[in-house]
């Protein structure tokens, strides 16, 4: 594994590894593969997850994709506010880039205000973060992220597999 350079601020680093593990325990949540999850600053970004769709069963397989899209990508936010990082949101500003449009598809279609849209999803993460198991799972990754700065997906399952 890869040491990451340190970011400027070891706060940063830890909203930052936070952050890119609340996507990663969701995305996993969703049933989304989770190639890898690096924190560092040789990028543009502080952090970034790359998933895609699996052929395994997530515990939200029954939720519309396009909200399972919304979910992953509020996660860091939301866990990051979980963690007591208040106004950080170091990656949050690219993440909602990434939802406008299914957020806009799912507010017509429900004839709701995309607001409520997100509102609720919103909601659904926060009790999945809620949930001691996956809180666990997303502390060992950030643990992980911060020790690392680069996860690949044998890591990154077996952490959420077995976050002690």
């Amino acid at each position: 594994m890869a040491t990451a350079p340190p970011l400027v601020d070891p706060r940063d680093l830890a909203a930052t590894a936070i952050h890119e593990a609340g996507h990663v325990v969701v995305a996993w949540t969703c049933g989304r593969q989770v190639a890898t999850a690096t924190v560092a600053r040789a990028t543009e970004h502080a952090g970034r997850v790359r998933h895609r769709a699996a052929g395994r069963r997530g515990h939200l397989d029954h939720v519309d994709p396009r909200v399972r899209r919304i979910m992953v990508a509020v996660a860091g936010q939301l866990a990051e506010q979980r963690a007591g990082y208040e106004g950080s949101f170091v990656g949050s500003m690219g993440d909602r880039e990434d939802i406008k449009a299914p957020l806009a598809e799912l507010a017509a279609e429900r004839g709701v205000s995309r607001d409520a849209v997100w509102q609720a999803v919103q909601r659904e993460v926060r009790d999945a973060l809620s949930d001691p198991e996956v809180w666990r799972a997303v502390e060992a990754v950030a643990s992980a992220l911060i020790e690392h700065g680069t996860l690949g997906e044998d890591e990154i399952v077996n952490i959420i597999r077995n976050p002690s």
